[in-house]
C-alpha cells in the first residue's frame, strides 16, 4: 500500500502536468536585437516609420503668362486628408511646406471666385528634385452695359432695365441682371468667350439694339445699348 501511494503521488499533486509542460513549451531566449526598430522603420513596425517631407512651390499664371495675384487654390492629397487652402502672393506663388514624399496632390480653383483652371499639375514632393510646379488659369472679367440715347451721346438714369445673358447661340441662359441707379448693368465673373443678350423695355425707355452679342477676351468690356424715350 505504501508503494502504490508513492507511485501515484505525482499525479495526485499535479506535478506530472508541470513536468510535461516544461518539456513541450520551453521558454525562448529573449531577443535583444533592435533590427526592427531602425530609424527608417519597416512594414511590420509602422509606428517607427519616418515620413520624409519637404517644400514645393506652385506658381499660378493666366493664359498670357502673367502672375495670377490673390487667387485662392485648393491643394488636396490623394487620400483627401490635410487639404490645404492657400492664396497666391503678388507674384502668383504659393509655398507648400511639409509635403510628404511620393504623395500625389491635385490643384483646384473655384469658378465662383472667378478663376477657371486651364491646366493643372499633379504635385508630388521628391527629395533632391526642384519641386516647382505651374498651373494656368483663366480669370473672369466684367461686362458693363450702358443705357444710352439713340445718338449715343447721353446717358440717363434708367433703373430696373433687365438683361438676360445667354451663351453665344442663345441655347443656355446664365442669368438676369438689372440696371442700377446710374443706368448701368454690371455682369461680373465672365470668362473669355462669346455671349448673347436680350434687353427688356423700361417704363419710359425702349432699346433699339435690344439683342446682340459681345466677346470677352482678356479685358473687361463695355457694351452700349441705344434706346429712346
Amino acid at each position: 500500500v505504501a508503494l502504490l501511494a508513492i507511485w501515484f503521488a505525482p499525479s495526485l499533486l499535479g506535478l506530472e502536468d508541470v513536468i510535461f509542460a516544461s518539456e513541450t513549451n520551453p521558454v525562448a531566449d529573449a531577443d535583444t536585437s533592435d533590427s526592427d526598430n531602425t530609424a527608417t522603420g519597416t512594414e511590420g513596425n509602422l509606428e517607427n516609420e519616418v515620413i520624409i517631407t519637404g517644400t514645393c512651390t506652385l506658381r499660378v499664371i493666366d493664359t498670357e503668362g502673367n502672375p495670377a495675384r490673390r487667387v485662392m487654390v485648393v491643394v488636396t492629397p490623394e487620400d483627401r486628408v490635410d487639404t490645404r487652402v492657400l492664396t497666391t502672393d503678388d507674384n502668383g506663388y504659393v509655398t507648400l511646406e511639409n509635403m510628404p514624399s511620393g504623395v500625389e496632390h491635385t490643384v483646384q480653383t473655384s469658378e465662383y471666385d472667378g478663376v477657371r483652371l486651364v491646366s493643372s499639375p499633379t504635385i508630388i514632393y521628391s527629395e533632391g528634385q526642384s519641386n516647382e510646379y505651374t498651373a494656368v488659369v483663366e480669370l473672369a472679367r466684367t461686362a458693363e452695359v450702358l443705357m444710352l440715347t439713340a445718338d449715343g451721346t447721353s446717358q440717363y438714369t434708367i433703373e430696373q432695365i433687365s438683361l438676360v445673358l445667354r451663351n453665344a447661340d442663345g441655347s443656355e441662359e446664365y442669368g438676369t441682371y438689372y440696371s442700377n441707379e446710374n443706368g448701368v448693368i454690371e455682369i461680373p465673373c465672365l470668362f473669355p468667350g462669346t455671349y448673347s443678350y436680350e434687353v427688356s423695355e423700361g417704363q419710359y425707355y425702349v432699346p433699339i439694339n435690344s439683342t446682340g452679342t459681345f466677346e470677352i477676351v482678356n479685358d473687361d468690356v463695355e457694351i452700349e445699348i441705344l434706346g429712346q424715350f
